[in-house]
C-alpha cells in the first residue's frame, strides 16, 4: 500500500472523515475528496484556496494519524 491508497481508504472511513471535520469550519465531504484526489487530481488547482488548504490539512491528518502508524506497524511485523 502506498500513501495515495491509504488516503483513499481513509476517505472511505466515515468515522475518520468525521473526526477530521470536527475542527473544520467548512467540512469536506468524501465525494469531493475522492473526486479531487482519485479521479481528477488536476482539479485541485482549480479549487479555491480555502478548499485546497482543507485538502492539504486532510492529507497531513492522514499522514500523522494513520500512515506513520501503519508504516511503523508494517516495519515491526516484517522484522519479526
Amino acid at each position: 500500500m502506498d500513501f495515495r491508497e491509504c488516503v483513499i481508504d481513509c476517505i472511505a472511513d466515515a468515522r475518520l472523515l468525521e473526526t477530521f471535520n470536527r475542527n473544520e469550519v467548512d467540512p469536506i465531504g468524501s465525494d469531493e475528496l475522492l473526486r479531487v484526489l482519485r479521479d481528477q487530481p488536476s482539479m485541485l488547482d482549480s479549487l479555491p484556496a480555502p478548499r485546497r488548504e482543507c485538502v492539504a490539512r486532510f492529507l497531513l491528518f492522514v499522514h500523522s494519524a494513520v500512515w506513520r502508524k501503519f508504516k511503523l506497524a508494517s516495519a515491526r511485523a516484517n522484522a519479526e
